[in-house]
């Protein structure tokens, strides 16, 4: 087996040897262009005997430095909105033959298990081209949760 390979940002899930790690592919590839970390880790077993993938979308655990100069609660309240390590708990379902997708940023940043079109208008100041407006929305869980 091979070792899982890190993402720009060096998160592997765990040292164990589960199979191989894919990211999402950064935004902006350009040498001269800052590289952009990406905001889950995938990481597919060496052959696929499970028809199963595990997900973990809120344990992610990077703030990124402008949410954390915009926010006016600290590190250890946004943490709690984190659904913590569940990525490790699920870390090994690879080695035995599932998928695993998990979160690499944190939810309060933005919540990859929404909709993109989840987002609340008045965050905005030009209009959106379309958004879903549902309960989560106009809880403030929608796909970029108000800061």
């Amino acid at each position: 087996m091979t070792r899982p390979t890190a993402a720009a940002n060096n998160a592997i899930m765990d040292g164990s040897d589960y199979g191989r790690a894919t990211t999402a592919q950064p935004a902006l590839s350009e040498a001269h262009e800052p590289r952009l970390e990406p905001p889950f880790i995938l990481i597919e077993p060496l052959r696929r005997t499970a028809p199963l993938i595990f997900t973990s979308p809120h344990s992610g655990r990077r703030y990124p430095a402008e949410l954390l100069a915009q926010t006016r609660v600290g590190l250890l309240s946004l943490r709690r909105s984190e659904d913590a390590y569940v990525d490790e708990l699920f870390a090994s379902a690879a080695a035995h033959g599932a998928a695993v997708l998990s979160a690499s940023v944190a939810r309060v940043y933005v919540d990859l298990n929404r909709d993109p079109a989840e987002l609340d208008p008045d965050m905005f100041e030009e209009g959106l081209p379309r958004t879903t407006a549902t309960a989560r929305v106009q809880a403030g869980l929608g796909a970029i949760p108000p800061h």
